[in-house]
């Protein structure tokens, strides 16, 4: 059961072979790793592929790519795109075992050397200097420097709940949160409806003179009254009139024959004969569960707060003029609210 949505990706197969191949050429952007295309491209001027392969003398350092004769990728920076891979994409740990290592290795390879020949004809047709580009670029990097600025904000932020805060959130909401609830619980009851409440109290006789026999006393009705059954009536119950609903539920006493008047019209004769309380998962099963949910809670109030608190701090103030009229007022309005402000 989970209180929060949650999206967890199943890759097998060839769907996993894809991914793998597509994940390392977003794994560079900020990594600041020296095997990217920048670094890669600059051994043109250095030394040649005889020589290249002359100082491969460890494992770490062996070419396992090269483009042109010359490196490209070594098995370190192969090792360090995997380990990458896995901790920025945990589910991917579990789908090893469907892969070979060596296959895997490929993959990553091959998704690595893509980045890479791609980021060469980007650079060669001068494509990273157009004003586009560098606009582009520009926007992706604000967008990033914002997802860490509001990352590592948060990351200050602590949430703490106590236990008697998780029991008493059980103990309010449970009857509120469909996942906490095992069964709804209710009156078991059926009923025969009438037009007149004189025939709902003749048929309250005969089910006396059948031992209390709802069915039995329907079947010897002159007009073989149709007994409806409702099983468990609860709130949530639909397919039954809202105030007949209500007012099973509201019986005091159990089992009970009961003559329910809806409106001059509408008299039903139900008969209670089990009341069933609503069962919920134990508090010990879910108290974990709900604390993380209650954190996570806390926490998006103590952000807002936080917030606030730094609007006050920084003198932040708003020309409401713009928001009405869609034109800015000319500042003195927020220049005194600023001022008043800054006097406290």
């Amino acid at each position: 059961m989970k209180l929060q949505k949650s999206i967890h990706k199943q890759v097998t197969g060839v769907a996993l072979v894809a991914l793998l191949a597509a994940l390392p050429g977003c794994t560079n952007w900020f990594s600041g790793d020296k095997g990217t295309s920048k670094d890669a491209m600059s051994s043109e001027n250095g030394a040649t592929s005889a020589t290249a392969k002359e100082s491969t003398s460890s494992q770490d350092s062996a070419t396992i790519v090269f483009i042109d004769g010359k490196p490209l990728i070594t098995v370190k920076r192969l090792e360090k795109e995997k380990n990458d891979l896995m901790e920025s994409n945990p589910q991917l740990k579990q789908m090893l075992p469907l892969m070979p290592a060596k296959q895997l290795d490929r993959n990553l390879a091959e998704g690595l050397t893509n980045q890479e020949v791609v980021a060469k004809y980007i650079a060669d047709k001068k494509i990273d200097t157009s004003k586009e580009y560098l606009e582009e670029m520009e926007r992706i990097q604000q967008s990033v420097k914002h997802m860490l600025n509001n990352k590592f904000f948060s990351q200050n932020l602590k949430a703490e709940v106590s236990d008697s805060e998780v029991k008493d959130f059980y103990d309010k909401k449970k009857n509120q949160i469909p996942q906490l609830l095992i069964s709804q619980g209710g009156v078991k009851a059926s009923g025969v409806q009438f037009n007149t409440a004189e025939k709902a109290q003749a048929f309250v006789a005969k089910i006396n003179e059948h031992k209390g026999n709802l069915q039995k006393a329907a079947d010897a009705a002159p007009t073989k009254e149709k007994v409806q059954n409702f099983n468990l009536v609860n709130e949530q119950s639909i397919g039954i009139d809202a105030q007949l609903r209500d007012k099973i539920v509201a019986l005091k006493k159990v089992p009970t024959t009961e003559v329910i008047k809806i409106d001059d019209k509408t008299f039903w004769v139900v008969q209670a004969t089990e009341k069933q309380e609503a069962k919920y998962q134990p508090f010990e099963a879910i108290k974990a569960e709900l604390a993380k949910h209650l954190e996570q809670k806390k926490h998006e109030e103590l952000l807002e707060a936080e917030v606030k608190k730094l609007h006050d701090t920084y003198k932040i103030t708003f020309n409401e003029e713009y928001f009405v009229t869609g034109e800015p007022s000319n500042g003195v309005q927020g220049q005194d609210e600023l001022q008043e402000i800054s006097q406290e």
